[in-house]
């Protein structure tokens, strides 16, 4: 129809093309700005989670090491522990997912 709309109207036919063509260039660049928006907000999201996990890391690390080093449990025993811990998701994997439940966290024990 652009064509037709072209010979029929004239300038005023190309003058309705080019805001047709520029509001389809603000709409794509408003997408594009909530893309780049959303994207910034995700890396942030990481990049705190990243640190929180390597907080984690180092608490766990340096318990770990001070008991071992301490006398207060030994490092085969702690390995044998975990691996108890780690069976007790049904899964002998080297990792514990998290409770999607919203109930407080608990210990667990195994027997």
């Amino acid at each position: 129809m652009g064509l037709l709309k072209h010979i029929l109207l004239g300038d005023f036919g190309q003058s309705l093309d080019i805001s047709e063509t520029a509001e389809r260039v603000e709409l794509q660049e408003k997408a594009q700005q909530l893309q780049s928006s959303r994207l910034r907000s995700k890396d942030l999201e990481i990049a705190r989670l990243k640190t929180h996990t390597e907080k984690l890391h180092l608490a766990i690390s340096g318990l770990t090491k001070y008991l071992i080093t301490r006398g207060i449990v030994a490092e085969n025993d702690l390995a044998a522990y975990l691996d108890e811990i780690d069976a007790t998701d049904g899964t002998h994997d080297g990792k514990l997912p998290f409770s999607n439940s919203p109930a407080k966290p608990r210990l667990i024990i195994p027997e």
